[in-house]
């Protein structure tokens, strides 16, 4: 009994360290906003780590260039895996409307990195034309 206490116990203490140490994250989106069939220019994109239980943690912001496309790389050190996501704030056939209109892109886990590799979430080229789902109206950003 004692020799499997110390067999199981020996591998767990080894680990520890490893489970509470802060780690560097990176995570990068590209995509393209089209409005009314041209492209987006200056639309503000945000990446941030979502956080439930306090304000979600800022890693990067841009805009979309005359083409529509935007590119940002974010990173961050914290001890458990983050929660990437980007914000895409536009004004597209809303102009004259008060506060910025409001999309929020979810990026996979698989695309967070050690900074080690290169690999970037495509949100591929998003027709912001119209409402999309989960849109919402930000006056702060």
């Amino acid at each position: 009994m004692q020799l499997l206490s110390i067999l199981l116990i020996v591998p767990l203490a080894a680990a520890l360290p490893t489970l509470f140490e802060k780690k560097l994250q990176v995570v990068s989106v590209t995509g393209k906003l089209i409005c009314n069939g041209k492209p987006y220019e200056h639309a503000k994109v945000k990446l941030y780590d979502e956080n439930l239980a306090l304000p979600d943690r800022f890693l990067a912001e841009g805009v979309s260039k005359a083409d529509g496309s935007y590119t940002l790389t974010g990173n961050t050190t914290r001890y458990f895996t983050i929660d990437p996501k980007v914000n895409l704030y536009h004004n597209c056939n809303d102009e004259k409307v008060e506060g910025w209109r409001k999309v929020q892109i979810r990026i996979p886990k698989e695309y967070i990195t050690d900074g080690k590799e290169e690999k970037t979430f495509d949100a591929g080229v998003l027709n912001i034309s119209g409402t999309l789902p989960g849109e919402e109206r930000d006056y702060i950003n």
